[in-house]
């Protein structure tokens, strides 16, 4: 049991933090009519309308593309902060992420990147809170 077990998610739904200690994985939906992923996870399918499902995304990915961010973040984040598009392994999908937070080694397009969790900033009440991020996959070969 960590210190962060206790701290909410700053989003709902967005990630699976198992409950026996294994590693946490991206959550969104699959459309059950025409297979489109969706993430976060949506009630109907942008693509056809149809309904969807609860669907795993996995927890690694490369990135697309990235930028740094040098303005003052909401929510408590940390200054400057890096955000990427991140192209996802286990799903056909581009996500929207935050990169590892007072990460010095600089990022790259191609790079693979793997799922944390941990806390960073405040949630919307003021409280400290869970966020899920990248950081570099050291397991994975360039």
């Amino acid at each position: 049991m960590t210190a962060t077990d206790d701290l909410p998610l700053a989003v709902q739904n967005l990630i699976d933090l198992p409950a026996d200690g294994g590693l946490p994985r991206l959550m969104g939906s699959r459309c059950t009519a025409c297979g489109h992923y969706a993430y976060p996870s949506v009630g109907i399918c942008c693509e056809c309308g149809g309904a969807t499902e609860a669907a795993g995304l996995g927890r690694k990915g490369i990135i697309y593309s990235y930028t740094s961010v040098h303005v003052k973040p909401p929510m408590g984040l940390p200054s400057p902060y890096s955000v990427a598009y991140i192209d996802l392994n286990d799903a056909p999908l581009r996500i929207f992420g935050l990169l590892a937070p007072g990460n010095t080694t600089p990022y790259a397009i191609g790079q693979r990147v793997e799922l944390r969790v941990g806390q960073i900033g405040v949630n919307t009440e003021g409280h400290p809170c869970l966020r899920p991020y990248f950081v570099p996959d050291v397991s994975s070969p360039a």
